[in-house]
This record gives C-alpha cells, structure tokens and sequence, in this order.
C-alpha cells in the first residue's frame, strides 16, 4: 500500500467521525487510561507502552508510560515517527521484531528519536467497530513477541474499548433521559464510577458504591447486586447497600428463580412489580417471604454485557412506599451499565492475570509466578522458623525423546509429567514449569525427611506412566534435586543447590533423588 492510499484511509471520515466522537484528541491525561499502559508494561516486561489515536497528520498519545521526552511532553508526533498508522492500516496486529529490518518502518524516525526497536501494536477500536489508533508495547531491543503477548494486548484494548463504550453511553443517556436531570446533577460520582472501572483489583468496592448511590438517589431502602452464574446454578456475588440492606438474605437457587430475580435472567426484561398486591410473576413461597420482609415496591434490572446476562441490579422499598416511577427505572438502568462493566473488566483482568501467570503447555505455574511465590514462601518460613524445602525436576533424555518422536509427542510427555507429578502433590505444593524440560516444586514447612518421600513419589508417578502416540509408547523419567532451608538463605541459593544435587542425581545414572546437605551430596534410598 502506497503513502497515498494509506493517507486516504486515515482520513476516512467514518472513522473520523469515530475518532472525534470519542472527545480524546487533545484531552488530558485520565488515571483510566493510564491504568492500562500500566499493564501493559508489567503483564508484557516493557519499559514503554501507548494508547494512540492517528489522524491523518499525527499520533496523539492518550497515555503514554515510558516515554522520554520531548515526546512525552508533547503527548504526540508527526507520522514520521508513526508505528500505530500501520495497525489503522491494516485492523489487525502491527507486529515488529526489529524495526531497522523491517520493510515498513526501517527509514521511520521513530527508531532513532524514539528509540524504538521492538513493536507490538493491535487496534484500538470505537464502539462502531471503527479503528481509532493502537494500544501498543515498544522495547528498546529487538524481541520475539509471543502469540500470548499480542493476545494479552488484543484483551487489554478490548477493555479500552469498553471504557470508550461506556462513556458513549452515559452521554446517550443524559441525553435522552431529560426527566432525570435533576437527579443526575446530584451524582455526580456516575462518571467516577465509569473512570473506576478499570481499577480491576477493587470490584467490591465498586459495586458497593453503586448500590448506595443508588439507595440514597432513589430512594431505596435497600439495593442489591447479584452476579449469577446459571451454569451452576448459583449467585456467585451479593452486594448490596441502603438503609435496610441487612433485610437482604441468600435464597435459594429454585426460590431465585420461581421470583422476579428469575423472571429477569429468563427474559432480560426489566421487572417494575408494584407493592400492596401480588406479582403474578412471583410464585406463592415468594410472595409469602416478600411479606415476611416487609418488601414493597420492588424494581430489578438485567445486568447486560455484549448480549449476555451476568446478573442483576434490584431496588425494595417498603410496604408504605409509592410505587417505582419510570424515571427511576431508567436511573436504575444508567446505574446497570457502570455494573456490568465492572465486572467484565474484573473476569478480563482476572483471565489476562492468571495468563500471564501460567505456562501456556502444561497449565502450571510459569517460572516468573513460581519464583514469586518462592519469595513469598522464604520470607513467610523465615517468620516461622519453619522449612522450606525445593526440588528441581528435569526429563532425562529429553532431546532424545524429541528427536525421536517429534516435538508434538515431547510437549505431550511435558504435560503429562505436570499432570503426573500434581496428582501426586500435597494440597500446598507449588508446582510451577521453569523452562525447557526443568520443573520447579515448592513444599512450605516440609522437614527435609518428609520431602523426600514426596520427591520419591513423584518420580515413581512419572516412571510409572506411559504416553500412546503414533510413533509408539513412551515412557520417561525424571531425575530430582533436593534442597532445604530453615529460612537461613534466599531462593536462588535455594535453587542453586538443588541444581546441584539434581546435576548430581544425572551423573549418577538418571531417575533417582539427590540431596544437597551438609556440604555434600546424598541419594537416599
């Protein structure tokens, strides 16, 4: 694609429109956006990481972590000094290991005023589907992105569009809910809570503060939230606030369902049910303990997310209350949307957290979360004055076993040794993959005596078990190093002298157990 059509497509006005619509160009720095790059630069180890937008002459940086200035000050830059054009361009990925090689951007000034080497850029899209810019992770040396690294950032830009969502939606509804404005001049905190919802680690505290704004703007003498997962027939989150919230009590499944709660979930309908009389969507058991509680008017809304229902927002005033008005239930859904997306962003959070966390092979502990969890368990044994005992297993003849079979049959005897080795482990034990064929397990205060026992067990699981492929059975063994600490040394000395006693436990004829004590090297029976 020349300059000329790329310059053409910048400036489409669809997504012009898009991209002004959005009242980002030139706004200033917002925490909510900023919480983003943020996690960038942990979940992918960068030292640099953008929002921008592109219009046809520049790249605006909505937030911009790591960047030296003058750029940073600047908050933008000409083209000339542009990746993310590049993923408008295209709407997909803008992937670059190293941008002096690359055909794209090798003469782009960015490389040299920027310091741009490595590149990973995916779209940042408007909630019309219209390419606004990238979310993008730089590094100053060349890199190899993994396909998990630009799914991470592809999971991250799609929260970054639920927040351009989300503010969309509370203009559309301060727009057309005119009866409403004097209750939304008195809360004020609606757009509080929308630049909230990307604080993923605080999800309680959102919703509590949506139900008791809802309380007291109502007003309600009592407001709930329930997340609820069909699935197992459970709600798996209750929050609730206002005046009368210990009135609230958890039912259960069969009792949601025959009620109002469940009449929601089934329609995705909002349920206005008026008080003094019965609800015929109610059944009888339902209608006897709402008059045991002293309900009446009750207001319940579908907590909608990208068409699927995660629960509900309800609103019970007393029996001598009036009715609900519509222009409460329209507040009420206004509060809903905010709710929803607090929790999408808090099960994406999650998801990209336990990713990052996780080796994509095996499903155990990658060595970056094990080596943390070490750290902690060190510091917490030294508090105690408890042990804590470590081993190192490695695959013997593992490139024997790939070269023989194929790589496909070596990730297969990866996995089943994980899986091998966790059916044996103690509820406690951190099993985590180091890399290669080299596993890590971590037993919190475990006397040297008694991790030996676990050590022999998980070898002899291994031994036992053989993997079918097509080139025929394997099986394999495991050779393990031992090492153990009364919390006196810190997790690489640690981890040094169970490589020892493992490289000790290789030279001595393989699938068996060595220790490193008192100086010297020990293979327990």
């Amino acid at each position: 694609m020349d300059s000329t059509t790329l310059t053409t497509l910048l400036a489409d006005p669809q997504r012009l429109a898009a991209l002004t619509a959005t009242e980002l160009l030139d706004s200033p720095i917002e925490p909510a956006f900023d919480r983003f790059t943020r996690l960038v630069t942990r979940l992918l180890d960068v030292p640099v990481a953008l929002v921008s937008l592109v219009t046809p002459a520049r790249q605006f940086f909505k937030s911009a972590i790591g960047l030296a200035d003058p750029w940073a000050a600047r908050r933008e830059t000409p083209l000339t000094h542009s990746f993310c054009q590049y993923v408008v361009r295209d709407g997909v990925p803008f992937v670059v290991t190293d941008a002096r090689h690359h055909p794209d951007v090798a003469t782009n000034a960015a490389i040299t005023d920027l310091g741009v080497v490595a590149y990973a850029g995916v779209p940042l899209r408007a909630p019309d589907g219209q390419v606004l810019g990238a979310l993008c992770a730089i590094d100053v040396h060349p890199r190899v992105w993994t396909p998990a690294e630009v799914a991470a950032l592809e999971d991250l830009a799609e929260g970054l569009r639920t927040e351009l969502t989300l503010r969309q939606e509370l203009v559309r509804q301060q727009q057309t809910t005119s009866t409403l404005q004097a209750t939304l001049a008195q809360m004020g905190q609606l757009y509080t809570l929308s630049t909230q919802l990307t604080d993923l680690a605080d999800l309680d505290g959102i919703l509590q503060t949506i139900v008791e704004s809802a309380a007291a703007i109502l007003p309600a003498d009592r407001v709930m939230i329930m997340i609820c997962d069909p699935a197992v027939q459970q709600v798996t989150h209750l929050v609730k606030g206002g005046p009368g919230a210990a009135a609230v009590v958890t039912v259960s499944w069969a009792e949601l369902q025959a009620g109002l709660t469940g009449w929601v979930l089934r329609t995705r309908r909002i349920a206005q049910s008026p008080g003094g009389r019965p609800d015929p969507r109610e059944s009888p058991a339902v209608q006897a303990r709402r008059t045991a509680t002293a309900a009446g008017p009750v207001l319940v809304i579908p907590l909608l997310y990208q068409n699927q229902v995660l629960g509900t927002l309800t609103a019970i005033n007393p029996v001598t209350a009036p009715d609900f008005t519509a222009a409460a239930g329209q507040l009420l859904e206004t509060l809903a949307y905010p709710a929803a997306a607090a929790i999408a962003n808090a099960r994406l959070f999650a998801q990209i957290r336990a990713q990052a966390r996780t080796d994509t092979l095996t499903g155990v502990a990658n060595r970056r979360a094990w080596e943390e969890e070490g750290s902690y368990l060190m510091a917490q044994a030294e508090r105690a004055g408890s042990p804590l005992t470590l081993l190192l297993l490695d695959l013997d003849h593992f490139k024997q076993i790939n070269d023989t079979y194929g790589h496909t049959a070596g990730d297969a005897v990866l996995q089943a040794v994980a899986t091998c080795s966790a059916a044996v482990l103690r509820v406690g034990d951190r099993l985590g993959r180091l890399g290669g064929e080299e596993f890590g397990v971590l037993l919190p205060a475990t006397p040297l005596e008694a991790a030996l026992t676990v050590a022999q067990r998980v070898r002899e699981a291994v031994a036992r078990a053989t993997l079918v492929t097509v080139g025929g059975p394997i099986r394999v063994t495991v050779s393990i190093g031992v090492s153990s600490t009364a919390g006196d040394l810190d997790l690489r000395t640690l981890i040094g002298r169970a490589d020892t006693a493992l490289y000790a436990a290789k030279a001595a004829g393989r699938n068996r157990v060595a220790v490193q004590q008192y100086g010297g090297i020990q293979f327990p029976v």
